[in-house]
């Protein structure tokens, strides 16, 4: 695991912050490329622990910032456009929040205890489901 300076356009699965505080989880990625010529990173990310792996999201930035407690885990998200949006992972009952406000490009700073990053109103839940057997 490598302690370098993380961006959207400089992270892979070395990086130290995809792993949980706890070190009970960890964020993994496949098939990261440029989502355009010069411009941040995006690709699969899944979520593992013990002996599961979860798909997030087939289309995932970084870098991901996990909650102070290591229960939820903030992640850019890509969208059509090339924006990005905030998804929030609860890792206990794997319910994800995206929240619909739209962003360049994100960079998480901090994530205190149970409190979701400063955005605006408005999002949805959906269940995450395991893509294959565990």
């Amino acid at each position: 695991m490598t302690d370098k300076i993380i961006t959207a356009w400089n992270f892979s699965n070395t990086d130290k912050n995809l792993l949980s505080r706890n070190k009970e989880y960890r964020i993994e990625y496949e098939i990261l490329n440029e989502i355009a010529m010069g411009a941040p990173l995006g690709g699969i990310s899944y979520l593992t622990f013990k002996d599961k792996i979860v798909t997030i999201n087939d289309w995932t930035s970084g870098p991901v910032l996990w909650s102070d407690n290591s229960q939820k885990i903030a992640l850019p998200i890509w969208t059509e456009n090339r924006k990005q949006k905030i998804l929030i992972v609860d890792v206990n009952t794997l319910v994800a929040t995206l929240y619909k406000k739209e962003f360049r490009v994100l960079h998480f700073e901090s994530f205190k205890g149970n409190r979701q990053p400063s955005v605006q109103a408005g999002h949805f839940k959906f269940q995450l489901k395991f893509p294959r057997s565990c």
